[in-house]
């Protein structure tokens, strides 16, 4: 139906601007455009190349593939495969390049190098600290880069209040950068915020057995999203699936809350969702013993209190490389005693002996900076963002997403090895993996080498360059079209286009001859010569 209502509308618009070249970024842009230009190229005789970017990442939606466009640029092998299937585009019509990001990425990332551990790229990050006023250039000190797009979206408080507290418990020396956006109102309460305060009623509240009742976590109505990925953990590239049946629901991929979302099950998501925990206790669990039994055992035993036994006491229990119903397995028995993956090294009443501060930052036009400067990025799935940390090899936490357009970005990042999803309707879980990262120098190595591997930060320039080239191609191609097309029309050769005009002539010469035939008499003899000189 888009192509019957506006193809013609969007043609007559094409041509008012007599253009030499059509790029479509958005997927209700492809198709009726698509043909727009190939009514077009009929009706001039000239070639209109149109070249469609991509810019989902892990995903795409089917409007996105025209195979009647020239490229088609994508950012990952997902969108290209959807590519093949969905839109029928040719292999060669396919280049896999990037999500064309701003060129500050693309300038910081030159400057600082593929390696974050580098003397010369710690250096080039203190710089950046310094002159972007966080107070923080020992580079043993962390940033955390906390953010929900330009309108701040996502429980950001919530986890900068979980962040906060689980820093200081695990005694690391830290600075929290959020990125409010156009939230004002986020903004002026991490403005004045009383940090005190937050450590107290967390203090309180642990002591009670509360668990995260401190952050008021509400529960979310309803089990949506997909049913069936449990975790992409492994090797970078790798993946696998399971499904998981919890006393009558269905354990979602990675998504949010609803009937299951409870603290049994927020810590089987965040332990199937990270790879450094899932490895940790992929084989806590006898294999005699089968997960239905586990979570029964371990929602019993799981009902109060906080867990505090170490990854490292876990993963001593055997081999971190299992299967993924191993995995699924081992998660819920780790479950079985009340023991947590991430809690404070330090006894809880020694009180906490880091350092960490907040700073609140509204919208900034500056984030290429920030994301150099930080250790790990907080955040939402968008691709924009995704692709920009991975640019400059930062590792990402990602705490939320939009169902559907946006999931294939979390199987992007946990799939690739540079981050990890725990949904904001736990930030606790958030802050516990986001500090065992910290504190594990190795892990953080790993994570930024596989961010660098995925980053294409000249991916904007490279995209620019490939369809400008094709474009001069095709100006060249039609110029000298044109050019012949000319020489036809006015040369008196044997010339297609002469041959037709003859053609033309000829068949009115033939018409006039026969009336001149059916004459008679004095009338077709004064006419004689005329009949001679037509019939010739």
């Amino acid at each position: 139906h888009l192509k019957i209502m506006c193809e013609r509308a969007m043609r007559r618009r094409i041509l008012s601007y007599e253009p030499d070249v059509v790029v479509s970024v958005h997927p209700l842009m492809c198709n009726v455009p698509a043909l727009a230009c190939k009514k077009i190229e009929k009706k001039t005789g000239r070639h209109l190349p149109m070249f469609t970017v991509v810019t989902d990442l892990g995903s795409a939606h089917c409007l996105w593939f025209a195979n009647t466009v020239d490229k088609v640029y994508v950012a990952s092998e997902a969108c290209a495969n959807l590519a093949r299937q969905r839109g029928k585009v040719p292999d060669d019509k396919i280049i896999k390049i990037g999500l064309p990001i701003r060129n500050d990425f693309a300038v910081h990332a030159t400057a600082m190098g593929n390696d974050r551990g580098a003397e010369k790229a710690v250096a080039y990050r203190m710089g950046l600290r310094e002159s972007l006023s966080l107070n923080c250039t020992n580079k043993d000190h962390r940033v955390v880069l906390v953010m929900g797009g330009g309108e701040g979206c996502g429980a950001l408080g919530k986890i900068v209040d979980a962040l906060y507290v689980e820093l200081l418990n695990r005694n690391v020396e830290a600075t929290v950068v959020v990125i409010c956006g156009r939230n004002a109102a986020l903004k002026s309460s991490i403005d004045t915020r009383d940090w005190d305060s937050v450590l107290d009623n967390y203090t309180k509240a642990k002591a009670a057995g509360g668990g995260q009742s401190w952050l008021d976590i509400g529960v979310v109505d309803g089990c949506g999203g997909k049913y069936v990925r449990l975790d992409s953990g492994g090797d970078a590239g790798s993946s696998a699936s399971a499904s998981l049946a919890i006393k009558g629901c269905i354990m979602p991929s990675i998504p949010s809350a609803g009937c299951i979302e409870t603290k049994v099950t927020k810590q089987i998501r965040r332990i199937l969702s990270n790879t450094t925990l899932e490895n940790a206790l992929s084989s806590a669990l006898p294999a005699s013993e089968t997960p239905s039994e586990a979570v029964s055992d371990g929602d019993s035993a799981a009902g109060a209190g906080d867990y505090d036994e170490s990854v490292e006491d876990v993963a001593a229990k055997g081999d971190a490389n299992e299967g993924r119903a191993t995995t699924a397995a081992a998660a819920l028995a780790s479950i079985e005693s009340p023991k947590a993956v991430a809690a404070p090294a330090e006894d809880a009443d020694d009180g906490p002996i880091g350092h960490v501060s907040v700073l609140g930052l509204g919208f900034v036009t500056n984030m290429a900076e920030y994301m150099v400067a930080a250790d790990v990025l907080v955040s939402k799935a968008g691709p924009g963002t995704i692709a920009e940390a991975a640019s400059v090899s930062l590792p990402v936490m990602l705490t939320s997403f939009l169902p559907g357009q946006e999931e294939g970005n979390v199987d992007f990042v946990v799939d690739n090895g540079f981050g990890a999803f725990v949904s904001d309707s736990d930030p606790m879980g958030v802050a516990e993996v986001v500090a065992s990262w910290l504190l594990d120098t190795k892990k953080m190595k790993e994570l930024s080498q596989a961010a660098s591997v995925c980053g294409a930060p000249n991916a904007a320039a490279e995209i620019v360059k490939s369809i400008g080239e094709e474009t001069l191609k095709w100006r060249e191609t039609n110029r000298k079209n044109d050019i012949l097309r000319e020489e036809k029309r006015t040369a008196g050769g044997d010339t297609d286009d002469t041959i037709g005009d003859g053609q033309r002539i000829g068949s009115s010469l033939k018409r006039l001859y026969y009336s001149f035939s059916n004459l008679s008499g004095v009338e077709a003899e004064k006419s004689k010569e005329v009949t001679e000189i037509v019939g010739s």
